[in-house]
């Protein structure tokens, strides 16, 4: 009876010693959830305060846009060059080889000689010119369609003259005299837009 009082009781230690355990562990879970809650509670409004960064616009600088080549630009850089007759490089142009050479690097193929270049693209009025168009002469040199120049505004153009590539007015009296007609090889959509524009109905 004595043993078996023992047992019972040695027996009772351990459950006791087992519970007591078992709560301490319990009570140290629940205050560590606690904390951890209360910790979270304490963030979540700054987090609601501070708004989502966005991502960060990429934008092109000007210097790396490719402006669209016109004809106007690249016969400007052909300023200077001396006449040549029947002459299509640097080294020296007539009037339809400047235009050749301008219009090649546009990846547009118009034929020699200014005449056959007046049967090419479409018939512009004189009133309605855009820059890069192409203006005819007549009676220049010789009789008939005789001489080209490229359009570039303000009543100016860009053509080989005698005295080599360089920029004269339609006002003059000259070729305003000459003026035989436009084509429009290169439509220029810029253009085009400002063009219609200005146009009051």
């Amino acid at each position: 009876m004595t043993r078996d009082s023992s047992q019972s009781r040695e027996w009772d230690g351990r459950e006791g010693e087992g519970n007591t355990g078992r709560s301490a562990a319990c009570r140290g879970l629940v205050q560590t959830v606690l904390l951890a809650a209360f910790v979270a509670s304490l963030a979540i409004p700054a987090l609601a305060a501070e708004p989502a960064s966005e991502p960060e616009a990429t934008t092109c600088p000007a210097e790396d846009v490719i402006a669209k080549p016109n004809p106007v630009d690249v016969a400007l850089r052909y300023m200077g060059v001396k006449y040549r007759f029947g002459g299509n490089s640097f080294k020296g142009v007539d009037c339809s080889g400047l235009v050749r050479l301008v219009f090649r690097e546009l990846g547009v193929v118009v034929p020699p000689q200014s005449r056959n270049q007046f049967k090419e693209g479409e018939e512009v009025a004189r009133e309605h010119l855009l820059p890069g168009d192409l203006i005819f002469f007549k009676n220049t040199y010789r009789k008939g369609i005789s001489h080209v120049a490229i359009y570039v505004g303000g009543s100016r153009f860009i053509h080989a003259s005698r005295s080599g590539v360089a920029i004269a007015s339609l006002s003059n009296q000259y070729y305003s005299n000459r003026f035989a007609g436009a084509r429009r090889v290169v439509k220029n959509d810029d253009a085009v837009a400002i063009l219609e524009a200005s146009i009051v109905e």
